[in-house]
């Protein structure tokens, strides 16, 4: 059974709303139980006021159907349920006052385009959900609503979640202000300890990964092509989507016209970002070379500080020797670790950048890490160094050396491991509950549940 406290989040990822579900005192006002039946059809009344808006008791039904929908068990009892409900609805005003101090706030704005996207997204994973269109509008019909009201719900609640995201992200940098108390942080593992669960039993190892360099002819004869290909972008004869489904090796992106979708400074190598964040929007970039090839760039929007770009690969082919001498690299690396080299040092000189130098994962997991990692850690011991283990296809290939830290058995977590997250945890509930005192002390917030709507 999921628990029903981390199951009823709605506000953003980055801050905790664990607090929204503990009822705050609603200003003297004497709540009557709300009413609603299970499943029954009832007339929709006003649960609340905030503000210039209000709350339906159809929105707090909604909300337990979703509960239901992901899997939830609902209390049976009475009481239980009119807990719920009240903790439900206590979310829902506290999003709401967040709603009406993001639409005040001048610095909050909502990018229309960005949820016309989210929309979109939405709506498609809902009608292959339905299995075509047609029978998910059926199924609208049957509740007596068309596509395009659900649409226009979808909108609101997208325009709502950006606004509520983008007030609170705002806010985040008070977190390290906060006081949070070493006795505050055990008392919370101990409260929820059983939610907490068991450590899984894990190994971290370390790692240099290194992949084959082509030939000087190879990468030569690999820019020229990716110029070429850039004049013919530049032509303007066939689109940049048509070029790149013909010309890029990238197998990620190349069905999709090399569309990479948005991103921000530091999810891109930084060759390649630098040339993204300095071209305008429509721009074409130079040929750019990284760690894996030739890119040609086309930047399709700008939204703030993320990007929108679709790019074509050209890879320089590898030979026969050029894997030989990474193969040679690389066991001559595994070496030097067994004779007591550091590998930090061998990783900063010789590993990828782009692969993590250290990991930790649980023995579980082991056959989620590329093939040949699994085998090689399965009954590894603390201080062994494995490898080289090859994995990737020819054109990418990655040879790695790996060196065992630790090893460890199921068991329950540590307050020092958890220290962090739970400090993190306190903060961000602390600031929130601060915050939505003071939105409650600025916008008015009445309780009309029981009380027909005018």
């Amino acid at each position: 059974m999921k628990p029903i406290v981390h199951s009823l989040p709605r506000l953003v990822a980055v801050l905790t709303v664990a607090v929204l579900l503990r009822p705050f005192p609603a200003h003297g006002q004497q709540r009557q139980p709300l009413g609603l039946g299970g499943g029954e059809a009832t007339v929709d009344r006003v649960a609340a006021i905030v503000g210039d808006s209000v709350i339906l008791l159809s929105e707090i039904q909604e909300r337990l159907l979703q509960l239901r929908a992901q899997g939830v068990e609902l209390p049976d009892r009475s009481a239980a349920q009119d807990s719920l409900r009240d903790e439900i609805l206590e979310s829902l005003v506290s999003e709401q006052l967040i709603v009406q101090a993001a639409v005040e706030d001048t610095t909050v704005s909502v990018d229309e385009a960005r949820i016309d996207e989210i929309v979109a997204q939405d709506l498609e994973r809902r009608i292959q959900a339905f299995g075509n269109e047609p029978a998910m509008r059926s199924a609208l019909a049957e509740q007596g609503m068309t596509m395009a009201i659900f649409r226009e719900m979808l909108r609101s609640d997208a325009r709502r979640q950006q606004l509520q995201n983008q007030f609170l992200a705002r806010r985040q940098q008070r977190l390290s202000s906060i006081p949070v108390t070493d006795e505050e942080m055990r008392a919370f593992l101990e409260e929820n300890r059983s939610v907490v669960g068991r450590r899984p039993a894990s190994v971290t190892f370390e790692q240099i990964v290194i992949q084959p360099s082509p030939a000087d002819s190879a990468r030569a004869e690999a820019r020229a092509e990716a110029r070429r290909v850039r004049e013919m972008v530049l032509s303007g004869e066939r689109s940049f989507e048509e070029l790149a489904r013909e010309f890029s090796q990238d197998p990620g992106t190349r069905e999709q016209g090399g569309d990479l979708g948005f991103f921000r400074r530091g999810q891109m190598v930084p060759a390649f970002e630098d040339v993204v964040f300095s071209l305008r929007e429509g721009a074409v970039s130079g040929v750019v070379e990284t760690s894996f090839g030739f890119h040609v760039i086309r930047v399709e929007r700008i939204r703030g500080a993320e990007r929108r770009a679709r790019h074509i690969l050209i890879r320089p082919e590898l030979g026969p020797e050029d894997i030989e001498t990474a193969r040679v690299l690389a066991r001559d690396l595994a070496r030097q670790v067994r004779q007591g080299a550091s590998i930090d040092s061998l990783q900063a000189e010789y590993g990828d950048a782009q692969q993590p130098d250290s990991l930790t994962v649980p023995t579980g997991r082991l056959d989620q890490l590329p093939p040949g990692y699994d085998d090689a850690l399965e009954d590894a011991r603390p201080g062994e160094v494995l490898g080289p283990i090859e994995w990737g296809p020819p054109d990418r290939l990655n040879l790695a050396v790996v060196q065992v830290t630790d090893v460890r058995g199921e068991g329950d977590f540590t307050y020092e491991e958890l220290r962090p997250q739970i400090r993190e945890r306190l903060q961000q509930q602390k600031l929130l509950e601060r915050l939505i005192e003071d939105l409650r002390d600025r916008y008015h917030v009445e309780y009309l549940v029981g009380e027909p709507s005018a």
